[in-house]
């Protein structure tokens, strides 16, 4: 009985810490500036992510929900995962539409774990509808060429505040970053 008791303890704590984070996160969001521009120096990051690299858009949430129902047991708190997607252009159609990969980010690397490499990130975080990802996605590149940097990697998304949190589509929170040198 008491090993049980342990363990119960334990998952309500790591869940407590979880919860903790998702606040501290959101508590950071009243002071976003959008669209503004910030560079960041990330540690390395742990994802897994889905296989496909073609998700439209719209299915971004159903790709979610397909890549926790594979990975449950390595993501046991949906609520509290922070998740987003890899950003791919298509060139066709002069960089647009989007295509996505999903992840979740976990915190330490796994067999199936794709690593976010640390260094130096621009970013910038906006409210609103993703249909906002593109006209911040273009602005985001400006900044890196007019800065005279070189994207290192994948543009990704991070979804920090969506309708898991809220349904006022206002209200929701993306930060999209990439990794950057200098030339």
């Amino acid at each position: 009985q008491n090993d049980f008791i342990e363990k119960e303890l334990k998952d309500l704590q790591e869940k407590q810490r979880r919860i903790s984070e998702r606040i501290e996160l959101f508590a950071h969001t009243d002071q976003i500036k959008e669209g503004e521009i910030t560079l960041v120096e990330y540690p390395d990051r742990y994802v897994i992510a889905s296989l496909e690299k073609d998700i439209e858009s719209s299915h971004v949430d159903v790709s979610l929900k397909e890549l926790y129902k594979k990975y449950e047991s390595k993501l046991p708190y949906l609520d509290q995962n922070v998740f987003g997607s890899f950003l791919y252009f298509n060139d066709t159609h002069d960089n647009f539409p989007l295509k996505h990969r999903v992840f979740y980010f976990i915190e330490k690397a796994i067999s199936q774990t794709l690593t976010i490499p640390k260094g130096t990130y621009a970013t910038l975080c906006y409210k609103g509808n993703y249909t906002k990802t593109q006209r911040y996605l273009m602005k985001l590149k400006e900044y890196i060429e007019k800065n005279r940097y070189a994207s290192e990697g994948d543009f990704l998304a991070t979804y920090i505040i969506d309708f898991h949190e809220t349904i006022k589509v206002d209200e929701y929170v993306t930060r999209i970053e990439v990794k950057i040198r200098d030339l």
